[in-house]
């Protein structure tokens, strides 16, 4: 769940079933756990190799020593094609994501949001490299990415996995809170604590969506009260049904 990104949940949409993503994903699990083998043992290769060399530089290392001039043009081909494949998935998602979902909730009236959502691609795509030179390593990358990532995305995901309701205004206020606290947190408090972000911005995220639901979202809670209720007998009408003795897997398919 932590690494449900957009950008897989699109892809999971096009599933004509659920049997079908099912069968996606344990494809594409076998199929990542070598592909992350193979990253793992060509690290692990020239680290044996060259101990002292820097992190950034190993993938070229490996590229330079391990491989043979037509090996390495395919490499860099694969390696530009992953890039420009990704990096349109992100643009992509993250341009819909804005004109969608952020602008119609908090009431914006969007002309063409079409052309809203290439604006903002050009923005994102901008800021992103103005990130990449800002940063030394991939590393630093993902890990600033994580600390903006678990407590926006992943925090209310798992909420609503869970049967959590509440407003989307809420959901909003709550993104917001979690962001100021990582920016805070990282700009003013982790170089004395040396704890990071990520940390107060998941617990910012959870207790937020608790507490401003009360405060901004009092209807919902009578209706959660309901929900939670029916899901109860629901899930006690699963397990008893028909006598059976219970069944983690079955109950979970």
């Amino acid at each position: 769940i932590p690494s449900f990104n957009p950008t897989l949940f699109q892809r999971v949409l096009i599933a004509k079933n659920v049997n079908q993503a099912k069968q996606s994903f344990i494809l594409s699990s076998f199929i990542s756990f070598l592909i992350y083998t193979m990253s793992v043992f060509i690290g692990i290769m020239t680290l044996a190799y060259s101990p002292s060399l820097e992190t950034n530089q190993v993938l070229p290392h490996a590229i330079e020593t391990f491989s043979f001039p037509v090996l390495k043009g395919f490499i860099i081909i694969g390696i530009l094609a992953m890039i420009m494949s990704t990096a349109d998935s992100w643009l992509n998602t993250g341009s819909t994501i804005f004109a969608y979902d952020i602008c119609k909730p908090l009431g914006f009236l969007l002309v063409d949001e079409l052309k809203v959502s290439r604006l903002f691609s050009i923005f994102l795509g901008v800021s992103s490299i103005l990130i990449a030179l800002y940063t030394n390593t991939i590393l630093e990358i993902s890990l600033m990415a994580g600390n903006f990532y678990m407590p926006i995305v992943t925090v209310p995901l798992i909420f609503g996995l869970f049967g959590y309701r509440t407003s989307e205004r809420v959901v909003l206020i709550s993104m917001l809170l979690s962001v100021t606290t990582v920016v805070v947190w990282k700009l003013v408090i982790q170089s004395h604590t040396g704890v990071d972000s990520v940390i107060p911005g998941v617990i910012t995220s959870f207790f937020s969506l608790f507490c401003l639901k009360y405060f901004f979202d009092k209807d919902s809670v009578q209706d959660s009260q309901v929900f939670y209720k029916t899901k109860r007998q629901t899930i006690a009408k699963r397990i008893s049904y028909r006598g059976k003795p219970f069944n983690f897997f079955d109950y979970c398919i």
